[in-house]
């Protein structure tokens, strides 16, 4: 029963939240509207850099977690005899 009120109260936060207003923005010198510079590129380009640094760092990472797991493990199966 409780996931149903969750589910209620995050539809509710979402219906009334409000809209983003979209910005739109003019060119002075020929009245005409200009397109907003894009960060899709910056976007792209950090989730790449991010994607590699993941798969490098991803065994170390794995090998630290690992360690600290059967060192935790360890220490308790130790402590109890």
């Amino acid at each position: 029963m409780l996931w149903i009120g969750a589910a209620v109260v995050v539809g509710t936060l979402i219906v009334l939240v409000p809209m983003r207003k979209k910005t739109v923005y003019i060119d002075a010198t020929t009245g005409a509207k200009a397109k907003p510079k894009s960060k899709l590129l910056e976007t792209g380009v950090l989730l790449g850099a991010l994607r590699i640094a993941a798969t490098v760092l991803k065994p170390a990472i794995e090998k630290f977690v690992a360690k600290k797991i059967g060192s935790y493990v360890g220490n308790q199966r130790s402590s109890r005899f």
